[in-house]
């Protein structure tokens, strides 16, 4: 899972300096046209690097980099149960939520945010990512050990 989603964010992010001849081949293509349908991809609203913007605006990509940074630290983090993270999804949808609401009402308008209600939104997502493939290791050895044990 990490190799994943650190292969999405190396794309993500080195988008504007891949050579035209790498972006052409086919899993690539197959990566952009997925891009297109999860993100809008509004140039102005994308980080730009070496001249060109990265593969999503603001908001994904740091809902990308977030669920890696969220999956590696789960590492490391145990939550006392998965519905703590839960909730944290859903503060951060919230929030996210609220964020993008003030933009479309023209409260505001900060690329940061965006940037940093993703990487929040991301990190939760990462989290519960974790979390659920420990319970579920957990539920199966239970499993298998009650089975040897019948």
């Amino acid at each position: 899972m990490i190799i994943i989603l650190l292969v999405l964010n190396i794309f993500i992010w080195g988008w504007p300096v891949l050579p035209s001849a790498v972006k052409n081949l086919f899993p690539l293509q197959l990566l952009d046209v997925t891009f297109t349908l999860v993100c809008h991809r509004i140039p102005a609203r994308s980080f730009w690097i070496h001249g060109a913007p990265v593969a999503l605006c603001h908001r994904c990509s740091g809902i990308y980099l977030g669920v890696l940074i969220g999956f590696i630290a789960g590492l490391g983090i145990r939550f006392h149960t998965i519905r703590t993270v839960v909730r944290m999804v859903v503060f951060f949808s919230i929030f996210m939520g609220i964020q993008w609401l003030g933009e479309v009402f023209a409260f505001w308008n900060m690329p940061w945010l965006r940037f940093m209600s993703g990487i929040g939104f991301g990190v939760s997502v990462g989290f519960l990512l974790q979390e659920s493939l420990r319970e579920l290791t957990r539920t199966e050895s239970h499993s298998d050990r009650d089975h040897l044990q019948g």
